[in-house]
């Protein structure tokens, strides 16, 4: 009898991570055509704008980063030490995020502490990178790696732009240096969690094989070692 997390990864490894980039690309594509028509012209509905909470673009940004918290226990759960560390370390602060994004939390606490919000997330951000670093640490030479470092960088870029953004223009909606920054913040905010949901889901599909130990136990050293590296892509 299967358990639910093997009946789990038996659907994970029939997708295609191929087909869901391509998912992913054309709804943010989708997502941020329209995010721009309203940012630029208020010719849409309040629900397509790109930097308000409680819309469409907000929604997605959150279900991006719910989905990779989920895969990032459901990998934990296969390993050990310090990358099951860091996956349940990205794993809480992915969920936190998005609870954030959904209910536009951050700006509460910021004009609470009257500071803009990214000084009052700080000790958030450091355990994010701490955690980040852990996975890098423990992904020497795979394809998720490069997806990884991808999307840490992508993340790293739109929160340097909304940090400017905030710092400068904040809370002036009409102004054209605000609407540029918030068109590039924005979608690559979204590209990053992408990137970083596809490294997860590579990380998830290399992590767990029907049978691999019995298979690990008929190998001898060299030839598991080179199973081990093409299970996570390596080159």
């Amino acid at each position: 009898m299967k358990t639910v997390r093997e009946r789990v990864f038996q659907v994970l490894s029939r997708i295609d991570p191929g087909s869901v980039a391509l998912a992913l690309a054309l709804a943010i594509a989708a997502i941020v055509t329209l995010g721009a028509i309203e940012v630029l012209t208020d010719g849409l509905p309040r629900v397509f704008h790109l930097d308000f909470e409680r819309t469409l673009p907000a929604a997605f940004s959150a279900l991006l980063l719910v989905a990779a918290a989920g895969l990032a226990i459901l990998t934990a759960g296969e390993r050990s030490g310090r990358l099951r560390a860091g996956l349940l370390g990205v794993a809480g602060v992915f969920f936190l995020v998005a609870v954030d994004e959904a209910l536009a939390i951050h700006e509460r606490i910021g004009d609470a502490v009257e500071v803009i919000w990214p000084v009052a997330y700080l000790p958030l951000a450091l355990i994010a990178a701490l955690a980040y670093l852990t996975i890098i640490a423990e992904l020497r030479g795979a394809v998720a790696l490069r997806l990884w470092l991808l999307g840490g960088a992508i993340i790293a870029c739109s929160q340097l732009l909304e940090l400017v953004q905030l710092a400068t223009l904040r809370h002036e909606w009409d102004h054209p240096v605000y609407k540029a920054l918030v068109l590039l913040e924005e979608p690559l905010e979204m590209m990053g969690s992408a990137a970083l949901l596809l490294a997860l889901l590579l990380l998830a599909k290399g992590r767990w094989r029907p049978g691999a130990a019995g298979a690990a136990a008929r190998i001898g050293p060299t030839t598991r070692a080179g199973a081990r590296r093409r299970a996570v892509g390596v080159t």
